[in-house]
């Protein structure tokens, strides 16, 4: 009877407990309470006129229009600020062209890659490629030229050769462009005289003198400009950081102008989802149209599109270095082959399967850490993606299916026979 008593006893607290415990049902939101908890969540936050144009088109038909951002005009002043950005609609292969990264830069310095023609970007060019052979050669000087066993001094090891053209002459000095109170004004002045200054340049001036200023006084100015200008001025100094620059920006400019609200914050989301590194090698290129061709399009279509979109990126295969992922047999397969394939043998030989793109399909991009999975399954996801690699890696970096390099054994993941 006792244990019977005191059962009922912690029944009837644990009952109580629950019940003071459960929260109150929140109270009903009214109407403006509806759009402003809406546009917080489905928007990058209130602008000033957003409640009005919800409560004059409607609530239901505004999340409507969101989530068919077809049906919704683009803010026209979104499209004329990103129209300077040029490298949201660049291919790869035109981004490494106009934009040259560091290795494009080495490669024209030691004459392996043509200088672009185009006298402007020649220009660029060139200063880049001075500054490369300046740290060149002083990192000879501090590391001393070696001598060859006769005592004759050569060259260092690092040292790149002169390409075959002369490289044009370095940008005038900023006081044949300026008056002395104009270079006090950009050197040593606040944002705002700085800013004055280099607007008040005409447009060919103001370039040749971006040129000439040293590169930490521009790259102050950066901040504190339209983006238009902090483009061109990236553009003059360090062309390579072109690319990130203009992604950042193009961020900042859609949050804050695009009409297309729902799609944008769905598109950064599902961005970091399947997330990639601009920093590691050819993503810097690749980056661009990974978020604008495998991303923005399908942010509110399928789960299924998206995730087949992502993994045949080449931002994507590329960073995970599933490009280079191929069975491990696929070399003595490709040496029966005809003389064509033997570099491909080659190639192959020096690769084998790679697990990354395996492992991150699994913990990251669909069933996460905790999903059921095991490594085996991890080695066999692995093998079902062997072969999916690019064509032309370092130019256009095209997604590639390459038969020859594919694990074609049966393979279970998470208990499924694939055959």
């Amino acid at each position: 009877m006792r244990a019977r008593l005191t059962l009922v006893a912690v029944a009837s607290g644990l009952a109580l407990f629950f019940t003071a415990a459960r929260p109150a049902p929140a109270p009903k939101l009214d109407q403006r309470q509806q759009m402003i908890q809406a546009l917080n969540r489905l928007s990058w936050g209130i602008a000033p006129g957003d409640i009005e144009l919800v409560q004059k088109i409607g609530l239901k038909n505004w999340i409507d229009q969101q989530l068919h951002p077809e049906r919704v005009v683009e803010n026209p002043e979104l499209t004329q600020l990103l129209q300077p950005l040029d490298t949201l609609a660049m291919t790869p292969v035109e981004m490494s062209r106009r934009y040259p990264d560091g290795q494009m830069i080495q490669a024209m310095a030691m004459g392996r890659q043509p200088r672009p023609d185009e006298p402007k970007l020649r220009a660029v060019v060139d200063q880049e490629i001075a500054r490369y052979r300046e740290r060149l050669a002083a990192k000879d000087d501090k590391a001393g030229k070696p001598e060859d066993k006769a005592g004759n001094t050569s060259p260092a090891p690092n040292q790149a050769p002169d390409a075959d053209e002369p490289v044009e002459p370095k940008a005038p000095a900023l006081s044949t462009l300026l008056t002395p109170d104009q270079i006090a004004q950009l050197e040593t002045g606040g944002p705002k005289q700085r800013i004055a200054a280099l607007e008040s340049l005409p447009n060919s001036t103001r370039d040749a003198v971006i040129a000439a200023l040293p590169r930490k006084t521009a790259r102050q100015l950066a901040p504190w400009v339209p983006i238009n200008q902090a483009h061109q001025i990236a553009f003059l100094i360090n062309p390579q950081q072109v690319v990130p620059l203009d992604l950042l920006g193009a961020k900042v400019l859609r949050a804050v102008y695009t009409n297309r609200q729902l799609e944008d914050v769905l598109t950064d989301f599902w961005f970091n989802h399947f997330n990639v590194y601009i920093n590691k090698g050819k993503d810097r290129d690749l980056i661009t149209s990974y978020e604008r061709e495998a991303i923005r399009p399908h942010v509110l279509g399928k789960f299924s599109d998206l995730l087949l979109a992502t993994a045949e990126s080449p931002a994507m295969l590329f960073y995970l270095d599933n490009w280079q992922s191929v069975d491990p047999n696929a070399e003595a397969r490709l040496r029966n082959l005809p003389n064509p394939r033997r570099p491909a043998a080659a190639a192959a030989e020096k690769r084998g399967l790679n697990e990354n793109y395996g492992r991150e399909i699994m913990e990251l991009h669909t069933l996460g850490v905790n999903g059921g999975y095991t490594q085996k399954d991890v080695t066999e996801v692995a093998r079902c993606f062997t072969g999916w690699t690019l064509r032309a890696p370092q130019l256009g970096a095209e997604f590639q299916y390459n038969d020859n390099l594919h694990d074609k054994g049966a393979k279970v993941v998470l208990g499924v026979t694939i055959p």
